[in-house]
């Protein structure tokens, strides 16, 4: 494994878990997970993993941002063949209500290669969903999804990026050759504009997608890349 949870505190989130009645707490809390669960499948916050639906980071902070959860980074350190993190999150009070530790190394194959930014970032990241996942993981089973963060899955399991309820095939659903080769130009565009580096709107595009390579991008996906790149590009 090269994720760590080394302490975590549980506390109850805010506001619905705040109700006396337990059958309130159930409908409110399935009321959200409802409101979730239609912004992850339309914005496609979700990778699929031999067949389960896991949720990504953004997910479970738009989750924290419902419910008044915010994250703070307590530290960020080298270590010997990657990075570590640790995160905490609280309510809006100030009350801790949990706290994650997580690594990212480059003994794991899909970042042996990585610029060490990169690295850097994706500990931080899996850090920010350990600290949501216990007070929070509730409200994303109940949405349908993986109590586990994607980006802890994603320390030993190849990520998919999810298509819900597409009756395509794969290559069908993939990002066109066109498409691929727009972005790549747009990419290109920006970084010798010198408005963005490639290697950073190569890691945007990935943490939002599942992948940094536009060929492995769905359609609709390589739509919202081209969209955001030309607003970058200065071409909308």
């Amino acid at each position: 494994m090269t994720t760590t949870e080394l302490d975590t505190v549980v506390v109850r989130p805010p506001g619905m878990l705040d109700a006396v009645e337990p059958l309130l707490v159930v409908t409110q809390a399935s009321e959200i997970a409802d409101q979730l669960a239609d912004v992850i499948k339309r914005k496609h916050l979700s990778v699929n993993i031999k067949g389960r639906p896991y949720v990504r980071v953004e997910g479970w902070t738009l989750l924290g941002a419902m419910l008044g959860v915010t994250q703070n980074m307590v530290w960020s350190r080298k270590i010997d063949d990657g990075w570590e993190a640790r995160v905490e999150a609280f309510n809006k009070d100030g009350r801790l209500l949990g706290s994650g530790e997580a690594m990212c190394t480059r003994s794991e194959t899909s970042w042996k290669n990585r610029d060490e930014f990169a690295i850097r970032s994706m500990a931080q990241t899996r850090a920010v969903s350990k600290a949501l996942r216990q007070p929070l993981g509730f409200v994303i089973s109940l949405a349908g999804y993986e109590a586990t963060p994607a980006e802890e899955m994603t320390a030993e399991e190849p990520v998919v990026p999810a298509e819900p309820n597409s009756s395509s095939t794969t290559e069908a659903a993939l990002a066109s050759e066109a498409q691929v080769k727009n972005i790549w130009r747009l990419i290109n565009k920006i970084d010798k504009a010198g408005t963005m580096p490639k290697s950073q709107l190569l890691e945007i595009m990935g943490s939002s997608n599942g992948t940094e390579n536009p060929a492995e991008l769905w359609r609709t996906q390589a739509i919202k890349v081209i969209t955001d790149l030309k607003q970058l590009a200065g071409e909308e």
